[in-house]
């Protein structure tokens, strides 16, 4: 697999399950390349995380079940997400909480039927916002808002369309909204990815994102690397 910046890689796992009662869990993940690894031609991507909570960039040597996302950007777009992405996190101005996260699903209830009158109002009403990859003050962003953000104001920056899977409100921009999305775009091609990386790590089930656990665990590895458990 050859990737390209500007990539959106996305975890869609439909085990997630959200109860009034019980901590914020979803397995939902959004990440954006930024560039390859020359030697091993593994992913560069950034990406929010609980661990620590902020904007992380890695490679990603091992993974399973991830879809990636590939809009025909032009090379000046792809570089210019990179910079943004490089920007923030040189910043360190980017943070998330899983109560951030639960407020912020909660919101968007309202919104997730694609027939829903919400949700068309919004996507008749959208209109991309300028991110700024280094306010101010600290600032919570989900991973999902994170990278359609920053794809939006890449655009914008070249006057650029906006791909039509891609006109909601960055907030709007769960993995699994933003992959059915894709899947009706003509422009849009999407990969399924069974496994990035060794198969042999994978096995041991100790290095990929979304590891599942092992039954009779109650609570998810604390030092995950992915901040959506």
């Amino acid at each position: 697999m050859i990737y390209q910046k500007g990539d959106i890689l996305l975890k869609v796992d439909t085990r997630a399950i959200f109860a009034r009662g019980t901590i914020f869990d979803t397995r939902h993940h959004a990440m954006v390349v930024i560039d390859t690894q020359p030697q091993n031609k593994c992913p560069i991507v950034a990406h929010m995380t609980f661990h620590p909570p902020g904007l992380k960039i890695e490679a990603i040597k091992h993974g399973k079940d991830w879809h990636l996302v590939r809009y025909p950007f032009d090379d000046k777009v792809r570089q210019k997400i990179a910079d943004m992405a490089v920007a923030a996190h040189e910043a360190q101005k980017l943070t998330i909480s899983p109560a951030f996260l639960e407020r912020q699903y909660n919101k968007s209830l309202s919104s997730r039927d694609p027939f829903s009158r919400c949700k068309q109002n919004k996507m008749a009403a959208f209109k991309a916002q300028i991110f700024n990859p280094t306010p101010p003050a600290i600032t919570e962003i989900s991973c999902h808002e994170f990278v359609l953000a920053i794809i939006h104001s890449a655009l914008m920056e070249y006057d650029k369309p906006i791909p039509e899977s891609l006109q909601f409100p960055p907030v709007l921009g769960w993995s699994d909204i933003l992959l059915e999305a894709a899947l009706h775009d003509k422009n849009a091609e999407v990969i399924h990815l069974p496994r990035i990386g060794s198969s042999l790590h994978m096995a041991s089930n100790q290095h990929g994102f979304f590891s599942r656990e092992q039954e009779g665990k109650a609570s998810t590895r604390p030092d995950s690397a992915c901040p959506i458990l």
